[in-house]
């Protein structure tokens, strides 16, 4: 029984955590977007379910074939790219394919990318930035200033950060704490026309 209750706690804040941040990013985007939108992000978590009139496409793989193809035609798994580099020619086989990931997912056109933003736990680096980002409660550029550095270093976004089409054609829209500020979904949206 208590094992029982402790599996029921977890799953419940799993799920109220979930609400308060996928969740509430994937209504806010369909808040804002038309059916059919596209949104481009690297973790879907509970997302879709709560913005189900929007075409999602994920970095990962799990619900979009071409990417999961593209992981498979170099024998990687998305989430041991660590391993998968140091082997004979594996760092550039991810750089190939991480190219070619980033041409498919601005060819998609989203209207948005959401990314994820790891935050370590050493010298308090979590309490900072929440700390931070409630400061910057009312001001976007400061809240993205706090975000770039790591949602370029994101492995699992395949380099978008750091593209030039990105750089020109998305801004920070907003932000979703989670873990305690561990892990926070950092949401940006198209400001220009995606075609070059």
């Amino acid at each position: 029984d208590e094992l029982l209750d402790q599996k029921a706690d977890w799953h419940n804040r799993y799920v109220a955590s979930s609400e308060r941040t996928f969740h509430a990013m994937g209504r806010y985007i369909e808040e804002r977007s038309e059916p059919g939108t596209v949104v481009l992000f690297q973790d879907m978590g509970g997302a879709p379910f709560a913005g189900g009139a929007l075409r999602w496409v994920d970095t990962i793989g799990i619900l979009d074939r071409t990417v999961a193809r593209e992981h498979a035609a170099i024998g990687l798994n998305p989430f041991m790219r660590g391993i998968k580099r140091g082997t004979p020619g594996g760092a550039k086989a991810i750089r190939d394919m991480d190219a070619r990931l980033r041409d498919y997912f601005f060819a998609q056109e989203p209207e948005w990318i959401a990314m994820v933003a790891y935050v370590g736990k050493r010298g308090g680096k979590r309490s900072k930035i929440r700390s931070k980002f409630k400061q910057a409660r009312r001001d976007k550029a400061r809240q993205a200033k706090l975000f770039q550095k790591r949602v370029r270093g994101n492995v699992h976004a395949h380099g978008i950060a750091g593209d030039a089409r990105f750089k020109r054609h998305f801004t920070y829209e907003k932000a979703w704490m989670r873990n305690s500020g561990g892990y926070w979904l950092v949401l940006y949206r198209r400001d220009q026309p995606a075609s070059e």
